[in-house]
């Protein structure tokens, strides 16, 4: 697999800071030529259309949350701890996007209901979120000796953080996040 070039890797930088800012519909391709210091030309030699560089971004995206997510779990040592740094994962990355919410959320209330492919992406995210939290669950089962219907107490707590999510960026706190957590906490004994 080839190295994607500089001029690829500062359109999608450039796109990534303008899509969770102020949104995929509002951002046009002038804007991401202008800030990404490009030729229109070099632009279109990689995203023929708007649509393509979406995909990418998402891809990208997705890749680079689940590796600091991961890097971030690493740091724990039990599940019920891998569980919660979920939670204080989110809490890092809001805290960092002043509360701007979850960029997946944000980005399929925006696009089309034609682009099956990139709403597939953001649905694949957030299954493959929600499959983390209950591989992490069996594994707390297995530690613990309680057992848990992991299924539903995983749905539970996936529910639990993406709503808490969206209230911290309705809000602009970090409050509903945090009861989320310590909520979390108290069902993992």
């Amino acid at each position: 697999m080839s190295k994607p070039s500089a001029v690829k890797t500062r359109i999608l930088q450039v796109a990534s800071r303008l899509f969770y800012k102020q949104g995929y519909a509002l951002t046009g391709v002038n804007q991401l030529i202008e800030e990404a210091a490009i030729a229109k030309a070099s632009f279109y030699k990689y995203f023929p259309a708007k649509s393509d560089l979406l995909y990418a971004y998402v891809l990208e995206k997705d890749k680079a949350w689940f590796a600091a997510l991961e890097e971030k779990l690493s740091l724990q040592k039990t599940a019920k701890d891998k569980i919660l740094g979920i939670f204080d994962f989110r809490l890092e990355r809001q805290d960092e996007q002043d509360y701007g919410g979850c960029a997946f959320v944000k980005l399929s209330a925006e696009i089309s209901a034609d682009d099956q492919a990139v709403s597939e992406l953001i649905r694949q995210h957030k299954v493959r979120l929600q499959n983390r939290i209950v591989d992490l669950l069996g594994q707390h089962e297995v530690a613990t000796g309680v057992s848990v219907h992991k299924e539903v107490l995983g749905q539970t707590i996936y529910f639990l953080m993406e709503g808490a999510t969206v209230d911290v960026r309705i809000k602009k706190k970090r409050d509903s996040l945090v009861q989320a957590k310590k909520i979390v906490g108290t069902l993992l004994y």
